[in-house]
C-alpha cells in the first residue's frame, strides 16, 4: 500500500488493494483453522491491520 498517499487513500485503487489483502488474510486464517496459536496470532494481526487502517482512515477524513 506504498502508493497510497493521504490523498488517494480512498481511491478505488487503494480499496481494492485493502480487500485483497482482507481477503489474503481471511484465507489463510481459514487454511490454518485447526492450529489455534496461529489462529490467536492470525486475529492479533487482523486486529493491528484494522486499528491502523482506521487511523489512516480518520486522518484522510479529517484532511478532507
Amino acid at each position: 500500500m506504498d502508493e497510497c498517499s493521504e490523498t488517494s487513500y480512498l481511491s478505488t485503487h487503494c480499496w481494492d488493494n485493502i480487500k485483497l489483502q482482507w481477503i489474503t488474510s481471511w484465507a489463510s486464517v481459514i487454511k490454518r483453522k485447526s492450529d489455534t496459536r496461529r489462529c490467536r496470532l492470525a486475529n492479533e494481526v487482523k486486529a493491528n491491520f484494522l486499528i491502523r487502517f482506521t487511523k489512516k482512515l480518520k486522518i484522510t477524513l479529517e484532511a478532507m
